[in-house]
């Protein structure tokens, strides 16, 4: 990851999010095979496992999601509670 990370910037956000997308779908359609090699790797039934590649797909999706809802914002935080930095470094 940390290798990728430098080319991963140089994408456009409509790629990245394009193809967090299609890693979205291509999770939803194996999902099956998915569950079943972490079934036999962790010994967790297949109803668990199979609610975990779901979560992967939806996390994959949402954070698809995300480069048509951030519009560089910055939220105010309560001072007394801490601060808050932000760097502009697409990670996803």
């Amino acid at each position: 990851a940390a290798r990728a990370l430098p080319d991963w910037r140089e994408v456009l956000s409509a790629n990245r999010r394009n193809l967090l997308r299609d890693l979205a779908l291509l999770v939803e359609a194996r999902s099956d095979e998915l569950s079943s090699i972490l079934t036999l790797e962790s010994g967790l039934p297949f109803s668990m496992t199979q609610a975990f590649t779901r979560r992967g797909a939806d996390f994959l999706e949402y954070n698809a999601s995300l480069v048509d809802s951030i519009e560089g914002q910055v939220i105010p935080v309560n001072p007394l509670q801490g601060s808050i930095t932000s760097y502009r470094n697409p990670t996803g």
